[in-house]
């Protein structure tokens, strides 16, 4: 059976409009973790004006799939309109699409206000909690932010938003602790910059049990959206090795052009951090002597500044960051046992075999293409560590 989409339309305001099932003919959206994802809606027939205006300055459309028959319609992806684009041909017949970004566009509307009740232009605390409290002071009431900035308990677009409590939430508190300084930075740039610590902090074994964290508005109904923070990862583990796996591989039927890339064009086997005082300075050096050894001449160097007792951690720092870089593309067919909104989504982790090898990857992305029923799925994979 071919997926099935429903395409509900509200108002800016949040008033629901109509649900769109054959006058788009097209319809693509990409989300993403940690980031915001875009849609794109392409309609083959010419609209009447009064369609046309269905269509606002930060409507929102909301993307609802069926997999199958069997399985209820699940919401993939809610989005803002954003860029209307019109075209018409020789025959003057107007074209109609429209584009826009999902829900996390809403942290990206927002800069890090660094002027509370006083100046206060860093956070202290575990990376997850960090993050709550950047979004509630920036997107909600926290520290008296100005109700033009707060859309948690005053906005005009029918919508319901409410970051988690750090108190309540799954705890992600062996993320490691950090003082972030934010200044005026973009909120979204800021949470993707901790959001990295996290996964460097994992990498060097900062704390005793350090874990990546991963970020997010959710889309709880069309109108209820929810900030959260997710330790580890941000879907669900479907590895070979788990209670649920997929499988995944040219030889399953369901991988379609697959391509691996190992990259070491920019790698970093040694570095050094450091501190320039007046009078003197001092370093820190790491070095991965496993990479180092690998091959003759396969010592590349790199250094930054860092602050007095911080030499050695920013060294370390730079050794993680320029590790081998394993990309992994290709494209799912749905099979029996490998559906995309059944077995795996967004942030899941499976395993795909490949050239007598098996990959763990995260699904880091996925990038949805729909044409009068039929679907390209094409995810965008990260190739992850053995924990």
């Amino acid at each position: 059976m071919r997926a099935k989409y429903e395409l509900h339309l509200y108002s800016n305001t949040g008033v629901y409009l109509k649900t769109v099932t054959k006058k788009s003919t097209r319809v693509e959206y990409n989300p993403h973790v940690n980031d915001r994802g875009e849609f794109r809606l392409s309609f083959s027939s010419q609209l009447t004006p009064e369609q046309l205006a269905s269509f606002q300055l930060n409507g929102r459309v909301a993307v609802w799939r069926k997999a199958t028959s069997f399985e209820t319609a699940k919401l993939e992806f809610v989005g803002f309109v954003r860029h209307p684009h019109y075209k018409t041909d020789d025959r003057g017949i107007t074209r109609f699409w429209i584009r826009g970004w999902d829900q996390n566009d809403l942290l990206y509307t927002r800069c890090c206000r660094a002027w509370l009740s006083t100046w206060h232009p860093f956070e202290d605390g575990y990376i997850d909690t960090v993050m709550r409290k950047l979004v509630e002071d920036n997107l909600g009431a926290g520290n008296s932010n100005p109700s033009t900035r707060d859309i948690a308990t005053s906005n005009t677009a029918g919508l319901t938003f409410a970051v988690e409590s750090s108190a309540t939430a799954t705890a992600c508190t062996t993320a490691g602790q950090i003082s972030y300084e934010h200044g005026v930075k973009n909120l979204l740039e800021a949470l993707q910059e901790l959001a990295k610590t996290s996964e460097k902090f994992k990498q060097i074994d900062v704390g005793t049990a350090a874990v990546r964290v991963f970020f997010g508005i959710c889309t709880d109904t069309d109108t209820s959206w929810t900030f959260r923070v997710r330790a580890t990862r941000w879907g669900m583990n479907h590895r070979a090795d788990s209670g649920q796996p997929v499988y995944i591989g040219m030889s399953y039927g369901n991988l379609r052009l697959p391509e691996w890339e190992h990259d070491r064009m920019h790698e970093i086997t040694a570095a050094v951090g450091i501190y320039f005082d007046r009078d003197y300075s001092l370093e820190g050096w790491a070095t991965d002597d496993k990479r180092i050894g690998e091959a003759p001449l396969n010592r590349r160097e790199a250094s930054a500044s860092a602050s007095d007792g911080q030499q050695m951690a920013v060294a370390s720092a730079l050794v993680t960051e320029g590790e081998i870089k394993e990309r992994f593309r290709g494209f799912i067919s749905d099979t029996a046992g490998c559906r995309y909104g059944v077995h795996w989504g967004l942030g899941d982790e499976v395993s795909i075999d490949h050239l007598d090898r098996q990959f763990n990857v995260m699904v880091t992305g996925i990038r949805i293409e729909c044409e009068r029923g039929r679907e390209r799925i094409e995810p965008t994979w990260e190739v992850i560590e053995d924990e």
